[in-house]
């Protein structure tokens, strides 16, 4: 029997796979965001791009979007 390829059972499946925690304070799931902030080097007197994911819900949201 062949597998099912629709888009449906791809969006499932990557739906069940996601380990989602939920804030310990509120209760709410968090958003798994990239925060890109630029940084100017001392050395070169250029900018740089540094890049991190992070975790938000509604009691850090203030602190990470200001």
């Amino acid at each position: 029997m062949a597998k099912d390829t629709s888009f449906a059972a791809k969006t499932a499946k990557a739906a069940s796979d996601r380990d989602t925690t939920n804030c310990p304070k509120c209760g709410e799931a968090y958003a798994n965001v990239k925060l890109i902030s630029s940084v100017r080097s001392e050395t070169k007197n250029s900018w740089k791009f540094l890049q991190n994911f992070v975790l938000v819900c509604s009691c850090n949201q203030k602190e990470i979007y200001i």
